[in-house]
C-alpha cells in the first residue's frame, strides 16, 4: 500500500536531523555518572574497611575501569529493559529511575559478591557503592527520559498546521 498524496502530511513522522545523537550523548553521560560514583566511592569504602591509603589513586583508576564494566552491563541488562517498561506504562520519572537503579545496583553487587570470600562489612560497602552508582546512572538517564517524554507530550498537544500541509 502506498501513501496517497492527498493524505495529510502532518500525520507522517519526520526524521530528526540529529538522529541518535541526543540518546547516545545521554546514555554516555549516564554511564559516566555511574562510573565516576563507582571510581570515587569504592576506594573510600575500601579504605574505611582497612585497605591502605597509599594506593588510593591507583585504586581509583582500577575501580573506575571495573566500575565502567559493571555500569555498562547494568545499563544494558537492567536499564534498557526498565526504560521499555516505564515508557510503556508512561511512568518515566527521574526519581523512579533513580530508585530502581539504586535497588538494582545494590542487589546485583550483593548477589555477585555474596559468599565466603567477603566479610559482611565489605559486602555491605560493595552493595552500598553499587546502589549509589546504580542510582546515579539511572537518575541521569531518567532526567533525559523525563525531558524527552515532556517534549513528546507537548508536541502531541499542538494542533496540526494547515499551512504546513498545503506546502507539502
Amino acid at each position: 500500500m502506498t501513501a496517497d498524496p492527498r493524505d495529510r502530511v502532518s500525520g507522517i513522522t519526520e526524521i530528526p536531523k540529529d538522529g541518535f545523537g541526543p540518546n547516545a550523548r545521554n546514555f554516555a553521560s549516564a554511564w559516566g555518572w555511574g562510573t565516576a560514583a563507582f571510581a570515587i566511592l569504592l576506594p573510600i569504602g575500601m579504605i574505611a574497611d582497612g585497605a591502605s591509603v597509599s594506593g588510593f589513586l591507583g585504586g581509583m583508576l582500577l575501580c573506575g575501569f571495573v566500575g565502567a564494566l559493571f555500569v555498562i552491563v547494568g545499563l544494558l541488562l537492567i536499564g534498557l529493559p526498565t526504560t521499555l517498561l516505564l515508557k510503556a506504562a508512561d511512568w518515566e520519572m527521574a526519581a523512579l529511575y533513580g530508585l530502581i537503579g539504586a535497588l538494582a545496583g545494590a542487589a546485583s553487587i550483593a548477589l555477585l559478591f555474596s559468599g565466603e570470600l567477603y566479610t559482611d562489612n565489605a559486602l555491605s560497602i560493595f552493595a552500598g557503592v553499587g546502589g549509589i552508582a546504580g542510582g546515579a546512572t539511572a537518575y541521569r538517564w531518567g532526567r533525559w527520559r523525563e525531558a524527552k517524554q515532556s517534549i513528546r507530550n507537548n508536541a502531541a498537544e499542538k494542533p496540526n498546521n494547515p499551512f504546513h500541509d498545503m506546502i507539502h
